[in-house]
């Protein structure tokens, strides 16, 4: 069973090598293999910035004492034109699952809690950035 919680000062490591696992696997072919060796050092301070600033909430998927995924979001970082709405836009940042813990129910868990909160937190919609290439997510989403 997973369960979804809000992420510690405890679960940046568990995020870093999460999100270096996810990343990796997603983006074998999209991404040229010096860049993804490149992006493995930023990832716990990814989660700790995620943490850091205002309106930003990482959230992290656990299992059997064990976190296997995490997520982000928060306010839009790059405002859509065209979009008329007095409400404020959110923005997945992230949904990282490494490959052994897909199509085990950890995404669809994510997804579901970042949806309720930012409904609870009276977002007008949620957008997300999906590299091209990464059928996988986009399939997800």
């Amino acid at each position: 069973m997973v369960a979804v919680r809000r992420a510690g000062g405890g679960d940046w490591a568990a995020i870093g090598q999460v999100g270096g696992e996810s990343w990796h696997a997603a983006y074998r072919g999209p991404l040229r293999r010096g860049h993804r060796r490149g992006t493995r050092p930023g990832r716990e301070a990814l989660g700790r910035g995620f943490a850091a600033q205002p309106g930003h909430s990482p959230l992290v998927a656990v299992s059997a004492g064990t976190v296997i995924g995490f997520a982000a979001f928060g306010p839009e970082r790059l405002p859509r034109t065209g979009v008329a709405s007095e409400d404020p836009q959110a923005e997945s940042y992230a949904i990282h699952v490494p490959p052994q813990h897909w199509s085990a129910g950890a995404g669809r868990a994510l997804l579901r809690q970042v949806v309720a909160e930012c409904r609870a937190s009276r977002y007008g919609s949620i957008g997300l950035w999906v590299l091209e290439g990464n059928a996988r997510a986009c399939r997800f989403y």
